[in-house]
């Protein structure tokens, strides 16, 4: 380049005198030692400002990542398909990936379950869970399955009672465990109550928690406790059916669940009570078969008094004692 430049000679020339001669014949010229000895000084011009080179740093290294991008999910696609002349398996994965996509935004962005906390035992039903899964939902898992072939779009295609529950129990899996746990269903919150009143066991409520089929035992804690605040707030309390004016017995008595839990402690201790009337179908006794009754009774007390009159009383005999001779 001096030679270019200048006409001279400049093979005797150093790296120092060369840069000391660039200096002098160019003072715009700003000479960068970076911080790594083995990296190149850079030189740059002084009328370039901090912004432009470091928008022209961050650019560049956007390209770069852009590039790497690039290929690294090029490769990924070379690997997933090594052969380029299989291009069916590139759309039936490419299909695939949509679908799981298109699945994902119907499990994670459906409704939530319609009910005020606490839910009653009434809102747990399959009208409740229909409401939470789209017909779409169902029916594609309806159709993997194999329980049907109908396509039907916008309504539930047919199952039987028994194929129905199962698909809905599978469903309510799957947005249980999209959620994090986060969005309760029906199921998980029946299967948990379920466990816990049959078995009382707070490892196996865990264990079903754990593969995502019910909520956890803590939710079970704050359920039952929730039902007992909100029957507390009704201001009548008897039960439907009770009848006024009629014989009635009242029964109380503790019951403790004992459940299974890791410290022994957090058992449920709940007070019962049951209340107890005649049938309302009962046969009321007529006014001459009350008579009969009535005389029967006076037979019954009249025969109890006869037989005391007649009992022999234990002061009338004296004992027998035989005395030994000493």
């Amino acid at each position: 380049m001096v030679h270019d430049v200048e006409k001279e000679d400049a093979s005797s020339y150093k790296k120092a005198r060369l840069k000391d001669r660039l200096k002098h014949r160019f003072p715009q010229l700003i000479f960068h030692q970076p911080r790594r000895q083995n990296t190149s000084e850079i030189v740059l011009v002084e009328d370039l400002s901090s912004g432009d080179i470091a928008e022209s740093h961050v650019q560049m290294k956007n390209d770069l990542d852009l590039y790497n991008s690039t290929e690294k999910f090029q490769d990924s696609c070379d690997n997933k398909f090594p052969d380029p002349e299989q291009d069916e398996q590139r759309i039936q994965f490419n299909f695939f990936y949509d679908t799981a996509l298109e699945l994902r935004h119907l499990v994670q962005d459906g409704p939530e379950f319609d009910s005020v906390w606490p839910p009653l035992s009434v809102e747990i039903n399959f009208s409740s869970v229909e409401k939470m899964i789209p017909p779409r939902l169902y029916n594609f898992f309806a159709w993997m399955l194999g329980m049907s072939d109908d396509p039907q779009i916008s309504s539930y295609v047919t199952l039987s009672r028994k194929n129905k529950a199962k698909v809905l129990a599978i469903i309510q899996d799957c947005i249980f465990v999209g959620s994090g746990g986060r969005k309760q269903t029906p199921k998980s919150l029946a299967l948990t109550m379920t466990t816990r009143q049959i078995t009382g066991s707070q490892a196996l409520t865990e264990i079903l928690s754990g593969f995502g089929y019910c909520a956890s035992h803590s939710v079970a804690l704050s359920y039952e406790p929730a039902l007992a605040l909100l029957n507390l707030k009704n201001d009548f309390s008897i039960p439907s059916g009770i009848r006024e004016g009629v014989h009635t017995t009242l029964v109380w008595d503790n019951i403790d669940f004992g459940e299974e839990t890791r410290s022994g402690k957090d058992t449920t201790h709940i007070a019962n009570g049951i209340i107890i009337q005649p049938e309302m179908n009962t046969a009321i006794p007529s006014v001459e078969e009350k008579d009969l009754i009535q005389r029967l009774l006076l037979l019954e007390n009249e025969r109890r008094h006869a037989s005391k009159r007649h009992a022999v009383k234990s002061s009338m005999f004296v004992p027998f004692k035989i005395w030994a001779n000493k």
